[in-house]
C-alpha cells in the first residue's frame, strides 16, 4: 500500500519511498513476483489457458528482473552520501546487490521456463480447444493482408516486365533456341561441303594407291624371283657345310672322350685288383691279431679266476684271526689282573709272602691254559690253512676249466667277426663290380642316345633345309629370318648337347671316384677301428686285472704280516710276563 501511495504522490513521493526502503526487502519482493508469475504461467500453459500471457511470460520475467535491477541501482544511489563516502559504501553495495540479483534471478527463471515448456509431459492436452475470443479481427486482417501481398509478388514474378520474371525468361529461352538453330544449320551445311570435299580427295587417293599397289606388286614379284634364284643355292650350300662340320666335330669329340673313358676304366680295374690283394693281406693280419688277442684273453682270464679265489681263502683266515684276537683279549684281561695284583702287592707288601704260593699256582695254571689255547689255535689254524689250500687248488682247477670255456667262446666270437669281415669284403667287391657294370651300361646307353640324336638332328636339318627352300620361294624376308633362326637353333643344340655330354661324363667320373673312395675309406676305417678297439679293450682289461690282483695280494700279505706280527708280540709279552711272574 505504501508503494502505491508513493506512486500517487508523484516522483517526489516515489523517491522518498525508495530512500526509506530496505534493499533486502525489495529483493525479496521482486523474487516473489518473478516466482509467482513463473508458477502462474506454467499452470496456464499446462491447461492451455491465457495463451497471450504464456507467450509473453519470458519477456515479463526478464522485464521484472531488469526493473529490479534499476530499482536496486536507484536505492543504492539514494543511500549514497557524497559527504560520507565511507559510511554510504555499504548501502550502495546493498542496492547494487539487489539490482544484479533480481536481474540474474529473472533471466534464470526465463531460461528454466523455456526449457520446461519444451518438455513433452508439460504440453497441453489435445482435447482442450482454444476459445474463439482468443482470435480477434486484427489477426484475420493481418492474415488477409499478407495473402494479398504474396499474390501480388507472385503475379509480378510471373507476368512482370522485367527480364528476371518467368515470362521474360521464357522469351529469352525462345530467342536462344532460334539462334542455336540457325547456328546448327550453318554448321550442318559447312560439314556437308567438307564431307563432299573429303569424298573427292579419298577417291583420288584410292586411285593413286591402287596404281602404287599394282606397281609395288610387280616389283616385289620380280625381286622375290631374283632373290629366290640367287639365295636358294647359297642356303643349301651353307646347310651342307654346317651338317658336315657338325658330323666331323661330333666324331672327333666322342672318339677322344671314349678313349679317355677306356683308359680310366682300365686304371679302375687295376686299382680294384690291387685293392683286393690288400684286403687279403689285411684279412691275414687281422687273423693273426685275433689269435694273439685270444691267447692274451685266456691268460688274463686264468689270472682273474685265481685272484677271485684269494678273497674266499682269506675269508677262512678271517675266522682264525678273529679267534686269535679273542684269545689275545683274554690274555690282556689276565695281564690286567696281573697288573692289579702287582699294584696290590706294592701297596700291601706283608700280604705278598702269604699269597706267593697262590699267585705262583694261578700263574702256572694261566700259563698252562694259554699254552693249551695256543696249541689248540695253532692246530686249528693249520687245519684251516690246509683246507684253504685245498679249496684254492679246487677253485684254480675250476677256474682253468671256465677259462677254457671262455677262451672257446672268445675264439668263436672272433671267428664270427672274421667271417663277417670276409663277407663284407666280398660284398664290397661285388658292389664295385656291379657299379662298374652299371657304369658301362649307362655309357653304352648314352652313346646310343647320342647317336640317335645325331641321326635325328641330321634328318631334322635336312627337313628344315627343304622347308627353308620352299619358304624362300614364297617371301625373301621370311626366308632370311627363318634361316637365321635355324642356324641359331642348330648352334645352340650342338653346344648344349656337347656341354650336356661333358657334364654327364664328368659327373659320372666324379661320382664313381667318390663312391670308390668312400667305400675304401669306410672299409679301412671300420677294420682299423675294430682292431684298435679290440686291442685297446684287451690291454685295458689285462692292465686293470693285473693291477687289481697285485693290490689285493699286497693288501692280503700286509694284513697277514701285520696280524702275525701282532700275534707274535702278544705271545712274547705273555711269555715274558709268565717268566717274570715265575721269578
Amino acid at each position: 500500500m505504501d508503494f502505491f501511495t508513493a506512486l500517487l504522490r508523484g516522483p517526489s513521493g516515489l523517491e522518498t519511498y525508495l530512500a526509506t526502503a530496505d534493499a533486502g526487502t525489495v529483493t525479496s519482493v521482486f523474487f516473489g513476483l518473478i516466482a509467482g508469475f513463473f508458477v502462474i504461467a506454467l499452470v496456464c500453459y499446462k491447461t492451455d489457458k491465457l495463451r497471450s500471457l504464456t507467450h509473453y511470460t519470458p519477456n515479463l520475467l526478464t522485464s521484472l528482473g531488469m526493473l529490479g535491477t534499476f530499482i536496486g541501482i536507484v536505492i543504492g544511489l539514494l543511500h549514497f552520501d557524497p559527504e560520507d563516502i565511507d559510511g554510504s559504501i555499504s548501502l550502495l553495495l546493498g542496492g547494487l546487490q539487489t539490482a544484479f540479483m533480481t536481474s540474474l534471478f529473472g533471466m534464470a527463471m526465463t531460461i528454466i521456463y523455456k526449457v520446461i515448456t519444451g518438455l513433452p509431459w508439460l504440453q497441453p492436452k489435445a482435447n482442450v480447444a482454444s476459445g474463439p475470443d482468443e482470435i480477434g479481427p486484427e489477426h484475420i486482417h493481418q492474415l488477409l493482408r499478407e495473402q494479398n501481398e504474396n499474390l501480388a509478388s507472385l503475379h509480378q514474378a510471373i507476368a512482370g516486365d522485367d527480364s528476371d520474371t518467368l515470362t521474360g525468361q521464357i522469351r529469352l529461352l525462345r530467342q536462344h533456341q532460334d539462334d542455336n538453330h540457325k547456328a546448327l544449320a550453318k554448321e550442318a551445311s559447312r560439314q556437308a561441303e567438307a564431307a563432299e570435299a573429303l569424298g573427292l580427295h579419298a577417291e583420288a587417293q584410292r586411285e593413286r594407291f591402287d596404281a602404287f599397289a599394282r606397281e609395288l606388286t610387280t616389283q616385289m614379284q620380280d625381286f622375290a624371283e631374283m632373290m629366290s634364284k640367287s639365295a636358294t643355292e647359297q642356303v643349301i650350300n651353307a646347310l651342307k657345310e654346317v651338317i658336315q662340320d657338325f658330323n666331323n666335330q661330333l666324331t672327333e669329340q666322342f672318339g677322344e672322350n671314349f678313349k679317355a673313358l677306356d683308359a680310366s676304366v682300365k686304371s679302375l680295374v687295376e686299382w680294384q685288383e690291387n685293392y683286393r690283394q690288400q684286403l687279403g693281406e689285411m684279412r691275414d693280419q687281422y687273423a693273426q691279431g685275433v689269435t694273439a688277442i685270444a691267447q692274451t684273453e685266456a691268460s688274463v682270464t686264468a689270472i682273474s679266476d685265481k685272484a677271485t679265489a684269494i678273497p674266499e681263502t682269506m675269508s677262512g683266515l678271517e675266522t682264525l684271526l678273529t679267534t686269535t684276537q679273542r684269545q689275545l683279549d683274554d690274555l690282556e684281561s689276565h695281564l690286567g689282573a696281573f697288573k692289579d695284583m702287582r699294584d696290590r702287592a706294592v701297596e700291601a707288601v706283608p700280604e705278598i709272602r702269604r699269597q706267593v704260593d697262590e699267585t705262583v699256582s694261578e700263574i702256572n695254571q694261566a700259563a698252562q691254559s694259554a699254552a693249551q689255547e695256543l696249541m689248540t689255535g695253532s692246530a686249528s689254524m693249520k687245519d684251516e690253512l690246509l683246507q684253504g689250500s685245498a679249496r684254492l687248488n679246487q677253485e684254480m682247477i675250476e677256474g682253468a676249466s671256465g677259462l677254457n670255456d671262455r677262451y672257446n667262446r672268445v675264439h668263436e666270437s672272433l671267428q664270427g667277426t672274421s667271417d663277417q669281415l670276409s663277407s663284407q669284403s666280398d660284398k664290397i667287391a661285388q658292389s664295385l663290380e656291379d657299379a662298374y657294370k652299371d657304369l658301362n651300361t649307362r655309357l653304352s646307353d648314352m652313346t646310343t642316345h647320342l647317336t640317335s640324336n645325331s641321326e635325328q638332328l641330321t634328318r631334322t636339318l635336312s627337313e628344315a633345309g627343304e622347308e627353308t627352300q620352299n619358304q624362300l620361294r614364297q617371301a625373301h624376308g621370311q626366308s632370311r629370318e627363318l634361316l637365321e633362326s635355324v642356324q641359331s637353333q642348330h648352334r645352340q643344340a650342338l653346344e648344349s648337347a656337347s656341354e650336356q655330354y661333358q657334364r654327364e661324363l664328368s659327373a659320372a667320373q666324379q661320382q664313381l671316384n667318390g663312391v670308390l673312395k668312400e667305400v675304401v675309406q669306410s672299409t679301412g676305417k671300420s677294420v682299423s677301428d675294430q682292431v684298435g678297439a679290440l686291442d685297446q679293450g684287451m690291454q685295458e682289461e689285462l692292465s686293470r686285472s693285473l693291477t687289481q690282483m697285485g693290490n689285493q695280494l699286497a693288501q692280503i700279505t700286509g694284513r697277514f704280516t701285520q696280524d702275525y706280527q701282532q700275534l707274535t708280540n702278544e705271545m712274547h709279552k705273555v711269555v715274558q710276563s709268565a717268566n717274570s711272574g715265575a721269578y
